[in-house]
């Protein structure tokens, strides 16, 4: 297959492609900048090993010009959305994107998604999202499904965990880790449990 993947600079956009070339498919990987930004960390490390797994495309963020003329001009199997978390980035002129990759013979869309997004956990009860960029997850799933099933495209929800590994920035996993080595208890803080405190009239500890 040939796929499209954005978000491939990310820690786990970068083992997507590489486990999509590794299982014998042709990744394209637009950027929303250009190779020479991407200059410092754990990111421009990616990037550069990118190149040995994808072909970039530099300046090229989902929904611009510069995304609109590669749907146009290009033929792909698959559209592998992984998506940033900011809706209106992460849909910007989205049925414009599907019409065009779809006249080229595009046959569905996989987006990511977290665990922490509205309704990914398990229970009967109202399941908010787990933290504050989740919200715009759940907007963005409900979007390309909606224009999906309008466009006659398959439709898949490619659900993540916390990931952890090689190429990560010093982030959740960095800071267990550095709690535990300290003999500190370490916190995760829910959302959802706030805003119920919030509303009764109870701050949050």
């Amino acid at each position: 297959m040939r796929v499209l993947l954005t978000g491939a600079s990310s820690f786990t956009g970068y083992w997507f492609a590489r486990a999509l070339r590794a299982a014998g498919h042709e990744v394209v990987a637009p950027l929303r900048r250009s190779r020479g930004e991407y200059d410092s960390g754990a990111r421009a490390l990616r990037v550069r090993l990118l190149e040995e797994q994808a072909r970039i495309v530099e300046n090229c963020p989902f929904g611009s010009e510069a995304f609109l003329d590669l749907a146009a001009r290009e033929t792909f199997t698959v559209l592998c959305h992984h998506a940033a978390g900011a809706f209106a980035a992460d849909t910007r002129h989205l049925p414009e994107v599907l019409a065009r990759l779809s006249r080229r013979g595009l046959m569905g869309v996989v987006l990511t998604g977290t665990v922490s997004e509205p309704d990914e956990s398990l229970g009967t009860e109202l399941r908010h999202a787990f933290n504050a960029d989740s919200p715009d997850r759940g907007l963005t799933a409900a979007a390309v499904a909606y224009w999906c099933a309008l466009s006659g495209l398959s439709y898949g929800k490619f659900t993540r965990p916390n990931p952890f590994g090689p190429l990560e920035e010093a982030r959740f996993c960095a800071h267990l880790v550095a709690r535990w080595k300290a003999g500190e208890v370490a916190e995760v803080r829910d959302m959802s449990l706030r805003l119920r405190q919030a509303m009764a009239g109870r701050s949050s500890p």
